[in-house]
Parts: C-alpha cells; structure tokens; sequence
C-alpha cells in the first residue's frame, strides 16, 4: 500500500480489479474474532419485529446476504455491476427479484431506489465499499445515504477503513486502487450529526497473502449502528 499514490479513484481500474480477481482472494483468509449473524441477530432482537428487511449494498454476487435468508430476513442485494447481480442469481435462484443495480454515492440513485423498494431494517454495506472513493465529501455523501436507506428503529453495518490504523494517519491508501480514508473523529461527527448510536464495533483485517503469494493486509473495523426511531 503506498499512502497518496494518487488523488481521485479510476473506476475502470477498479472495476478492472473486481472483475479479474478469484472469490478466494475476494473473500481473503479474514479471521473474525466475531460473527456476523449472531452478533446482528443479538442486536435486532430488540427491535421485537417478526420479518426483517435487510439489504446488502456493494454484495456482489450475493455470498453474504444469502446466508441471511438461513435466518428468516428477507434479503435483497444492490451492486454497481450488473453481471455480478446476474452471478448472484444464478448461484442463489432465491435471490430472483431481489436484486438491483445501485451507486450508493449518487443520491438521486439512492431516493429514486427506495421510491421503488422502499426502506429496510437492516443496511449491510461491507469490504470497505465507502472508502472506495476520492474524496471526504464523497464518503461522508456515501454514508447519509446508507442512513437513507434504513428504516427507524434499524441497523446499520458498515466497514471502514480508518485513517487512525495506518501510519502518518494517511488520507488515502493504495490498495488494488485508490481508496480515501476517514478519521474515528470524522465517523463520531457523522454519527452525532444523524442521531446514531453505536451498538458495537471490531476490528477486522483482511489478509490476503495466500492469494498474493506475498504479505497484503487491509485493515479497518465493522460498526453495528442503530438508527433510532
């Protein structure tokens, strides 16, 4: 990872990135010292409702929120690229009109979205997908819409990249492709500002040297937030 190697992301050469790699290295050799599911059931429980909605934005090709259908959600997945959707159909038949194109970084993608699909109790937005951007703005933009997006009285769960976990606390790292990082401070801001209130959160690091034959790591954390009524 170089720290600034350039300042704005290339779409095409993430795009590049994503549609070149194997699910080995997608998934990497992450070890979790935590469990999604039961961590994010144990948080809904207070909710006391009987069908959750929940979505996963930037899921690609559905691994993840498949397995959300195995605890009684009903699950919904967005990506930014079609052939990945098509993907995660034809792996999980179930997932048939449960998918949809979306940039969560375009706000009038993201009301013109909910206008059709309306509003969930669960937001996953996992693998760093808000720090895939060029700019503060752009994250910050990233994030009130994810908060668009959930129902009150609902959770959301995000990973980020934080700039405090990196030597120099860098405003942007290179890894694959550009990604701009945030402050702890900067996420408390965002957070006072919306009214959210953080239920948990861990450390995550993603490792994948087995997959590079050489030593890569990413690390962040994954926040469960609640968004109150």
């Amino acid at each position: 990872m170089t720290s600034g190697f350039r300042s704005r992301i290339d779409k095409k050469e993430m795009a590049k990135y994503y549609h070149s790699i194997t699910d080995d290295e997608l998934y990497s050799q992450t070890k979790f010292v935590f469990d999604l599911w039961p961590t994010l059931n144990g948080i809904v429980k207070q909710f006391g409702k009987k069908k959750l909605r929940i979505i996963d934005v930037g899921g690609g090709k559905g691994d993840i929120i498949i397995a959300g259908s195995k605890y009684g959600y009903e699950v919904f997945l967005t990506d930014i690229y079609e052939d990945f959707l098509k993907e995660a159909v034809k792996r999980y038949p179930e997932l048939s009109n449960r998918v949809a194109l979306l940039d969560i970084f375009n706000t009038k993608n993201v009301i013109e979205f909910i206008n059709r699909y309306g509003y969930f109790d669960v937001v996953l937005c996992l693998g760093f997908v808000l720090n895939h951007t060029d700019s503060l703005d752009a994250f910050r933009r990233g994030f009130a819409n994810l908060i668009k997006l959930a129902n009150e009285n609902s959770v959301i769960v995000v990973d980020i990249m934080l700039s405090d976990m990196y030597p120099g606390r860098p405003m942007r790292i290179w890894s694959d492709f550009n990604h701009t990082l945030i402050s702890l401070k900067d996420l408390a801001d965002m957070s006072e500002k919306y009214g959210l209130i953080l239920a948990e959160f861990h450390s995550i690091r993603y490792d994948y040297s087995d997959a590079k034959n050489y030593n890569y790591r990413e690390y962040g954390s994954r926040f469960f937030i609640i968004k109150p009524y």
